[in-house]
């Protein structure tokens, strides 16, 4: 499991796996985006506490002003979704103006 979150200038991230003996760790990562400055941390936490661990982070990171970064990426793609369709609304707008000036048609303003 991995998640991410961010502010405008700095990044937290939380992995879970397992190491060569099958326990579970957690290994939390952070950093600035425009910098080389950060760390990385790896903990063995066992399977019972990753939850209430990972909900205590997520805490922590809400509190410091972090979104995570799903979030952000689902507003950018509804962004990005509003905009295609804004798009075709105006090249199917074009290609209809175009297409009556070609069969030679009269256009004219809708009052």
């Amino acid at each position: 499991m991995h998640r991410r979150w961010e502010t405008e200038t700095r990044y937290y991230e939380t992995i879970v796996n397992t190491d060569l003996w099958g326990e579970c760790v957690l290994v939390t990562v952070w950093g600035g985006k425009s910098s080389r400055l950060g760390g990385c941390r790896t903990v063995a936490i066992g399977e019972e506490n990753v939850i209430k661990r990972l909900t205590r982070i997520q805490d922590e990171r809400r509190k410091h002003g972090y979104v995570e970064a799903i979030c952000k990426h689902i507003d950018d793609l509804e962004d990005l979704y509003l905009e295609e369709r804004q798009l075709e609304a105006i090249r199917a707008e074009k290609s209809g103006v175009w297409g009556a000036m070609q069969q030679g048609g009269q256009l004219t303003a809708n009052p």
